[in-house]
């Protein structure tokens, strides 16, 4: 964990056996959420580093993690083909949505807390850990809308390429997800019709998330770049280049000035969203922040 400010590392936390997945912090910044490939997820205090509770249940990797905008419901998505909704405080699992019958890449809760969104693609089957030589996978893909509080499913609808992310919009009126194909699309939230497909990339796309006023889509792709469109009309704003990998995560700063993004490089950058200028990296190797361009003491 960083400190933003100042770059350094603020702690790190081990107790997963196999690769973290997904990373999200609780509304209240004192707690954080992992998944792992072990097939569990944990829920972690920033302060000490101390692991609060170790939520069981999964089958398969845990691929995808996500909050509640008001911090009691943690969902995961697993590869075993469920989707669980976890006790934040007690880490108990309070309901598990039925078996879609394909690996579960993302979920997310829209900002009221009152649908979730969960992305399907492949056909699951159970994976034991440490996992064999890849097995032959067939294409199962669809997007499934619930409801949060009645746990029933809302409606269905099926992209034609495996999704790896899915992201409600601040308002809550639409989802974008990111596909095994070239392009991000943008849904209806309320009965899943197509609004907007946004075309650039000339690799899959593993990341794509609403700026936090929905004027604005970023995606990160395995062509190694980040690119920014406009959420209205699909138009690509600019490109950011500067990973030398994947590009497997991206997100904005609360005000909408920045992105960060997250590359297989082993790299996080920093970036102003009006003039794709990196303003900071994190380097996994030697632990610390570089700034690369004079900007205020506190980032934004």
């Amino acid at each position: 964990m960083w400190n933003i400010r100042t770059g350094q590392v603020i702690s790190s936390v081990g107790g997963h056996g196999f690769p973290i997945r997904s990373v999200a912090f609780l509304p209240d910044g004192k707690r954080f959420v992992t998944s792992s490939f072990d097939g569990t997820a944990s829920i972690w205090d920033v302060a000490s580093g101390e692991e609060l509770h170790r939520l069981k249940g999964h089958t398969g990797e845990v691929f995808s993690v996500a909050v509640s905008f008001d911090g009691r419901r943690i969902a995961t998505g697993s590869w075993d083909g469920s989707v669980k909704l976890w006790d934040t405080g007690t880490g108990t699992n309070l309901f598990t949505f039925p078996d879609r019958g394909a690996r579960v890449f993302a979920v997310a809760f829209s900002p009221d807390g009152q649908r979730m969104v969960s992305a399907s693609g492949e056909k699951a089957f159970f994976t034991p850990i440490p996992y064999p030589a890849e097995k032959t996978a067939q294409p199962l893909v669809k997007v499934d809308v619930w409801d949060a509080n009645s746990r029933k499913a809302l409606f269905t609808f099926q992209p034609t390429a495996k999704i790896w992310s899915a992201a409600f919009s601040r308002d809550g009126r639409r989802i974008v997800t990111g596909t095994h194909s070239l392009t991000a699309t943008v849904w209806d939230a309320a009965n899943g019709k197509e609004q907007l497909t946004l075309k650039g990339h000339t690799e899959h796309i593993y990341a794509a998330v609403f700026s936090p006023d929905g004027r604005r889509i970023v995606t990160g792709s395995a062509d190694q770049t980040a690119k920014l469109w406009d959420a209205a009309t699909g138009e690509e704003l600019l490109t950011l280049k500067g990973h030398s990998d994947h590009v497997f995560s991206v997100a904005f700063s609360p005000d909408g000035q920045r992105i960060v993004t997250g590359s297989r490089d082993r790299t996080i950058k920093v970036w102003e969203a009006a003039s794709k200028e990196q303003v900071a990296k994190w380097q996994e190797e030697d632990r610390t922040a570089t700034a690369v361009e004079q900007g205020p003491a506190n980032p934004r």
